[in-house]
């Protein structure tokens, strides 16, 4: 099993079962496919810390699929595992991160369906505290202004709201995890508003879709400016409506009152296009699912 190890090792390469345009058979996971079948549960253990990344994600697929009783332990130890390496199905390539790779294998990400083990919601809290209080988090793309692990974005779009997680969340935020800036207005805590601004001053487009969850989720009067300018630019030049103007709208439902009607309703009348008519009638649905007097007849 040494060798095919090595191979598997000196390859480097993560590859599903057919790869390329022809979708021809890996020889990489035919390697796995012998390791699977001829490792103990002890071996496959002691190969997920292996100093090859390719081999401890294949190592840990492979506990997956033999259902593993270690499969939480290891995830938990793993979870700092920043180690990298490039990942091939059919003639897709993109590089993946060990953590990454664990925490699809458990089902973290709701787009994993194929794993046969799945973390239940406890372990999934537990795994959200552990990489909320990680170093990685703060690990940004070296080319753009993101957080570099996948599942530390997703990690702070899914996070359970409790108040001990307040100082942390306004500590990475500070530090320019802007990610975290919704998760943090949830705690509606007027000292943050200044903290909302500044990300909308100084990070722009990047920032946006961060700023305006974050209204959402704190609709203070002091932030409606922002959502009144960017609703009325987006009227005024009728820009393109994607996910970042369907955001504007949901902050400005937000706000139960005359300045936020008349906005709502001057986007409800225009539909000279069809950019126009998915506007009104996106803004239509947010008014139906936010009822409030103060929008009464607006979707009639």
């Amino acid at each position: 099993m040494d060798k095919v190890v090595r191979k598997m090792a000196d390859y480097k390469m993560f590859e599903y079962k057919f790869v390329g345009l022809t979708a021809d058979s890996s020889l990489q996971w035919a390697r796995y496919e012998t390791l699977l079948a001829k490792s103990s549960e002890s071996e496959l253990l002691h190969l997920c810390d292996n100093e090859s990344p390719v081999v401890r994600s294949y190592a840990f697929q492979g506990l997956v699929e033999k259902k593993s009783p270690k499969i939480f332990d290891i995830l938990t130890r793993h979870i700092n595992d920043t180690g990298e390496f490039e990942r091939i199905m059919g003639c897709m390539v993109d590089p993946c991160y060990v953590t990454d790779f664990y925490l699809e294998q458990v089902g973290y990400f709701p787009y994993d369906s194929s794993s046969s083990y799945k973390i239940n919601n406890h372990q999934r809290d537990f795994i959200d505290s552990l990489m909320l209080y990680g170093n990685e988090i703060l690990i940004r793309k070296s080319n753009y202004n993101q957080i570099k692990f996948k599942s530390r974005d997703y990690m702070l779009e899914s996070l359970t709201h409790k108040d001990t997680y307040y100082n942390r969340l306004r500590e990475i935020v500070l530090t320019g995890v802007i990610e975290a800036l919704p998760a943090l207005a949830k705690f509606k805590n007027s000292n943050d508003i200044s903290i909302i601004k500044n990300v909308y001053e100084t990070e722009g487009l990047i920032g946006e879709d961060f700023v305006f969850d974050a209204i959402t989720n704190f609709p203070h009067p002091d932030l409606f400016e922002i959502v009144e300018k960017e609703v009325t630019n987006d009227l005024r030049h009728d820009n393109y409506f994607d996910g970042s103007s369907y955001k504007y709208y949901e902050a400005l439902i937000q706000y139960k009152t005359l300045r936020s009607r008349e906005l709502l309703a001057q986007t409800i009348s225009k539909k000279a296009g069809e950019n126009q008519v998915r506007r009104a009638n996106n803004v239509k649905y947010l008014v139906s699912k936010n009822p409030d007097k103060a929008f009464a007849g607006l979707t009639d």
